[in-house]
């Protein structure tokens, strides 16, 4: 079966990419970094500054399982008992979207997603299931339509997909047709 096609976000300068280990395809963001395992999650979070209005995390995602809880595969991993550390991100005013390209964080993950939106103050956008790993073009993210995708608001509520939509202009951001 052939992959679905790909729907692209446009995001308006500045974001930052910040890409994890086994990922193919790196982001194509104003700013993009590389981080491997057991890279401090505190010089991750570091990365941002002043101006920059996206944050894309593009690596692998872990629902919650018996073993572990939901993550982010990226540094020393991110999970709901250790986001406490992207509260810098709140002060930087001009940041409003957090874009997980990572699989599976946004169903049993979303106490995690809810916990970064309400310590970041930024929309958290997230997929229930499977993110492919493709190249986009500079300046976008991949809209994860097929993955059941995820919205929460900064008080760490669900909001609609096309009730986000509707914000493209004020969080610089232009959705696909």
């Amino acid at each position: 079966m052939a992959d679905p096609p790909q729907k692209l976000v446009r995001l308006s300068p500045n974001s930052v990419g910040l890409n994890g280990p086994r990922i193919v395809n790196q982001t194509k963001a104003t700013r993009n970094f590389f981080f491997p395992y057991g890279t401090s999650n505190a010089d991750i979070v570091a990365k941002l500054k002043d101006g920059d209005r996206h944050v894309i995390f593009n690596c692998h995602g872990h629902p919650t399982k018996p073993e572990y809880p939901a993550h982010l595969e990226i540094g020393q991993t991110f999970k709901e008992d250790n986001v406490q550390v992207c509260e810098p991100w709140m002060r930087i005013s001009s940041l409003r979207v957090i874009w997980l390209s990572a699989c599976n964080i946004g169903g049993s993950g979303r106490p995690f997603c809810a916990k970064l939106a309400k310590i970041t103050g930024c929309f958290v956008v997230t997929q229930t299931f499977a993110a492919l790993d493709r190249a986009v073009k500079p300046g976008t993210v991949e809209y994860c339509y097929y993955g059941m995708p995820a919205v929460i608001a900064p008080s760490g509520d669900p909001i609609g997909i096309d009730d986000f939509k509707k914000k493209g202009k004020e969080l610089s951001f232009t959705f696909p047709d």
